[in-house]
């Protein structure tokens, strides 16, 4: 399973700042030795600690860095580091085709670090990436909202498993509390899939659910839940 979970504050009017914890694992691989005899079967996991700045240079303009504490086993254990910057720009106050609506642009450079060395000369690379991409939000009519996304992002670390990735999905909300979400994301290396999910928000609390189905025989269809507040 993935889990994790985040806190953030803002301060003064300009600052904001967030920690995180995130961990993933429950997989159990099979061993083999060179000549492909069974051995002791693999448990993999990790763990990361996160840390986030954010500053709001003006006009919706912002700028952010994070950086994460990296702990990792496969059959051994590695530490390491790794850290992302990018920048944001946020509209809420726009007009699309007489309709009030809001805009979010992103662009950021993430899993920057020194390779994962788990001893003995192996050692692995983190998938160091750079993403942009952008959602716009439209008040069609009194409690309807509808809002599209589109995203991109290369992968170009391991430089031996370079992958581009694309996709977008629609959002329907209804009077600000109750959203249902479709999308698609195409991945070299077997990794398209389609997402389908969820959400609930009450006053500050916030429940989100998605179901991510694969498209190719490599990897694995899987679930996740969410649940949030804002104070």
């Amino acid at each position: 399973g993935v889990y994790a979970t985040t806190v953030g504050y803002k301060f003064a009017s300009r600052h904001a700042a967030f920690a995180g914890f995130r961990y993933a694992g429950g997989l159990k691989l099979k061993g083999y030795d060179l000549l492909g005899n069974p051995t002791k079967d693999y448990k993999p996991y990790n763990w990361t600690i996160d840390f986030g700045y954010t500053y709001l240079i003006g006009n919706g303009f912002a700028a952010y860095a994070t950086g994460s504490v990296i702990f990792s086993h496969l059959s051994k254990n590695a530490t390491g580091g790794a850290f992302s910057v990018g920048a944001s720009y946020q509209n809420s106050s726009m007009n699309f085709s007489g309709k009030p609506a809001s805009l979010v642009l992103d662009a950021k450079v993430g899993a920057i670090g020194p390779k994962l060395d788990y001893g003995n000369g192996s050692k692995t690379s983190l998938p160091t990436h750079f993403a942009v991409g952008g959602a716009l939000a439209v008040d069609v009519a009194d409690k309807h909202q509808v809002a599209a996304a589109v995203s991109t992002r290369y992968i170009f670390q391991p430089s031996d498993f370079k992958t581009f990735m694309a996709g977008g999905g629609l959002e329907y909300t209804y009077d600000r509390m109750v959203s249902v979400r479709a999308g698609y994301e195409y991945g070299d290396n077997n990794l398209s899939h389609f997402t389908m999910g969820a959400g609930f928000k009450y006053h500050g609390l916030r429940l989100n659910g998605a179901y991510m189905l694969k498209t190719a025989d490599a990897g694995s269809s899987y679930c996740t839940i969410g649940i949030g507040y804002d104070f």
